[in-house]
């Protein structure tokens, strides 16, 4: 704890206060009610060094709390702290150390996480986009994704991982290799390949095989890209049994069109199938929306938008207006306005805003 706030000490006096807000009230004139969902950020930022505190807000008061915290050791070696918090049960949530140091080659990271009543840490190997060897990883306590395995007192080692990027010249395409271990032993062996085209009617195909210990598997992803015509949106895609490997179908989800008459945007959208893909949102299947450039300072952009939602009956089943405006005030300051006014209910305000200092 001396440490950090030795270091914060040293951040105040060599870098620039930093303050973020951002948030939205939104009021329902219907029920009289006004809720707020907004965050603000507080500290000390340079090239080289960060302290920054931040909170999410809500009608009850603080719902989370954080510390992050990152200083350059030199150029090459990197250190940072981030530490959660959850205010409403007085508790810690989490916390991380991690150094970073750049190689000539490579980027080796390693990462102490800290819960509770448990601890972990992991290393990794990160090589550049262009090599073979993508990265090794090697956890303490620790899975795939970060998460703490046990709350032993005493841990041990969890999993490891080796990613490679195997160029296929021949093929003019990169296959991904993944091998894995646990604390087990073997885990499992993965070669996978990305989509490739060249098959009739904009299909393309990819694979996935997998080696364990019990088992190979052996699977093909076929996927549809078709070329849309100007100003349409096709949404489409292909119905596969991975059991008989054979395409059963083509399914087109929507379709969508967009212009622009006299600087004004328009944009309609139709779901065919609302109930495979949301394209529009929850209940509607249709909309139409006109977007257009608003007056303003700073250069910034501004627009503001109206979008009609429509729902299955007719064409004239009108759901639901949607009325949009962003405008910046200041060069650090942004605002939002947003109406809504749904057919069946009352209408709701929401203005939000956000500011960088």
């Amino acid at each position: 704890m001396c440490v950090l706030i030795l270091a914060a000490s040293c951040v105040v006096g060599t870098a620039n206060p930093v303050l973020q807000s951002q948030g939205t009230i939104t009021i329902d004139p219907t029920t009289g009610t006004i809720s707020l969902d907004s965050s603000v950020a507080g500290g000390w930022a340079s090239e080289a060094t960060r302290f920054l505190l931040s909170a999410t807000l809500s009608d009850a008061g603080i719902d989370h709390l954080a510390l992050d915290a990152s200083f350059a050791l030199n150029e090459n070696l990197t250190s940072s702290v981030a530490a959660t918090f959850d205010p409403p049960s007085s508790g810690f949530t989490q916390a991380q150390l991690r150094i970073a140091a750049a190689l000539q080659d490579a980027d080796l990271t390693l990462t102490g996480v800290l819960e509770p009543d448990a601890y972990g840490w992991k290393a990794e190997l990160a090589g550049t986009t262009d090599s073979v060897l993508q990265s090794i990883t090697v956890g303490i306590n620790i899975d795939g994704f970060g998460g703490i395995q046990t709350q032993s007192c005493r841990p041990a080692f969890t999993y490891a991982q080796i990613d490679l990027a195997v160029p296929l010249d021949g093929c003019d395409t990169t296959a991904s290799v993944r091998t894995s271990w646990d604390c087990t032993g073997f885990g499992e062996f993965s070669l996978s390949v990305p989509t490739v085209g060249g098959l009739p009617w904009g299909i393309q195909i990819g694979a996935f095989l997998t080696f364990a210990l019990d088992e190979k598997t052996i699977e093909f992803f076929p996927t549809l890209s078709l070329d849309n015509p100007e100003c349409f949106e096709f949404y489409t895609g292909l119905a596969w049994n991975s059991t008989t490997h054979t395409i059963s179908a083509i399914h087109f989800y929507g379709v969508g069109f967009r212009c622009e008459i006299n600087d004004v945007q328009v944009r309609m959208l139709y779901s065919l199938d609302p109930s495979s893909i949301a394209l529009v949102k929850s209940p509607y299947k249709s909309l139409i929306g006109f977007v257009w450039a608003m007056p303003g300072c700073c250069g910034e952009p501004r627009e503001a938008s109206v979008a009609f939602f429509f729902g299955e009956d007719n064409l004239f089943d009108l759901g639901e207006i949607l009325f949009s405006a962003a405008y910046p005030a200041a060069d650090n300051l942004f605002f939002t306005l947003s109406f809504t006014l749904p057919m069946d209910a009352g209408p709701t305000f929401s203005f939000g805003w956000d500011y960088t200092l």
